[in-house]
């Protein structure tokens, strides 16, 4: 009787307040609001646990509801950024051109019941920078209930058209989770292409269609898992008060689990009436997360030429010939390969065009000391692995001009090249 009680009682408590879905419960007025916004996004390994890079953000972000609550327009403000990184310290400043690119103006249309449609963004804009409005506008989803319950939910990724999440509502704090594990067509050719992988269907010289079939045909080691766990506390007069997120991305490899962890807090500061909205030039988007591939990881954020590229290549080649391992270890040891050290090698090797590489051969050529060769023979090694097209022409140049010495070196580029 008491259990009957208190749902009647929550559910009269729902009647009297917001509504339970839909964009007015978040923003119960067409009125603009402002949000203080922190967040911090930190990459690393969990398995080891080593946290290579930190990057934070802090600033205001402006709420525009119009259009009988089917669109806002989101704008943030006031930002700065810092970055803390193990190899190269910290760094601080208040305006880069990342924080400008982000300061663009977007717009998210609605469903009626408060699931996102379309993004409209700048036709200039960076797809890093959208990428991100993506994620921070997938924040704005809610639905309001008793107790626990589940909903289904546009989604942030491609592989999976809607997601289901679960609800734990506390009066005017709500809970919400979601976790998914993410395989799609192209995470399996290209997200981690830097790790060497067992395709039943593999076709070297082939495209993505002929790397990768489906689900059933995979068989390499990569496992993407997506956690997300979110509080919401609503007013019944201001909607939103605060949200604060955890979120956890990780790319499983054989040894090491890599992960993207993003804690994000938004808290209100004030509301105005609408000021008067100005027609933008913007463009529609899809709504999803779009990839680049592992040509550009970064997604347009870091501009690396080739020769930076290279240069880094060659460093890490070093540092791994420094340590005592050569070509003959990785040969007789396959695990040696999947170290940090090895998964960076493979990261830069994945984004050599065919120049670079051939510069790359030429000058560790010339070396005379033990450590230049043994670097020749390392990246000789892990040449066939790195699966790229550029690699595929190399390894083939390679191959017919009898660059590499030795039959054994020659006999295994050459089972590449079949």
């Amino acid at each position: 009787m008491m259990i009957v009680i208190s749902l009647v009682i929550g559910l009269l408590s729902l009647t009297e307040g917001l509504p339970t879905s839909g964009l007015q419960l978040l923003f119960p007025a067409l009125r603009q609001y402002t949000y203080e916004i922190k967040t911090n996004i930190s990459c690393g390994t969990l398995a080891p646990v080593e946290s290579d890079s930190y990057w934070t953000l802090e600033g205001t972000v402006l709420v525009q509801v119009y259009d009988n609550y089917t669109r806002v327009r989101y704008t943030l403000g006031d930002l700065k950024t810092s970055i803390f990184s193990k190899h190269h310290g910290y760094v601080s400043y208040k305006k880069t051109e990342a924080a400008q690119s982000l300061q663009e103006p977007w717009e998210v249309e609605y469903q009626e019941d408060g699931n996102i449609d379309h993004l409209y963004v700048s036709p200039q804009e960076p797809l890093w920078a959208t990428n991100m409005k993506r994620a921070l506008s997938f924040n704005m989803q809610l639905k309001r209930d008793v107790g626990t319950y589940y909903n289904i939910e546009s989604c942030l990724y491609q592989t999976y058209k809607d997601c289901q999440v679960v609800y734990v509502a506390n009066g005017n704090t709500i809970r919400k989770y979601n976790a998914l594990h993410i395989l799609s067509e192209n995470s399996g050719y290209n997200s981690w292409m830097s790790v060497p992988m067992d395709f039943s269907k593999a076709a070297f010289f082939g495209g993505p269609e002929a790397m990768y079939s489906g689900p059933g045909d995979y068989n390499g080691p990569l496992d993407n898992i997506g956690t997300a766990d979110r509080t919401y506390e609503l007013d019944d007069k201001i909607g939103l008060m605060s949200l604060d997120l955890k979120s956890v991305f990780q790319h499983k490899t054989r040894s090491h689990i890599m992960a993207v962890i993003t804690e994000l807090s938004l808290n209100y500061d004030s509301d105005a009436p609408l000021d008067k909205i100005d027609k933008l030039d913007l463009v529609k988007t899809n709504k999803q997360y779009v990839s680049r591939g592992y040509i550009d990881p970064t997604n347009g954020i870091r501009n690396l030429t080739q020769a930076d590229l290279r240069n880094k290549t060659y460093e890490i080649l070093l540092h791994i010939a420094s340590k005592g391992i050569d070509a003959d270890n990785i040969v007789r040891n396959a695990t040696k390969i999947h170290s940090l050290d090895f998964v960076n090698l493979l990261k830069t090797m994945s984004q050599l065009d065919y120049p670079a590489l051939h510069k790359l051969f030429e000058d560790m050529v010339l070396g005379t000391s033990y450590d230049i060769e043994t670097s020749r023979n390392i990246f000789l090694e892990v040449l066939p692995h790195v699966r790229t097209n550029a690699c595929a022409l190399f390894i083939k140049y390679l191959v017919i001009e009898q660059k590499v010495m030795g039959p054994d070196s020659h006999n295994r580029l050459r089972s590449e090249d079949q």
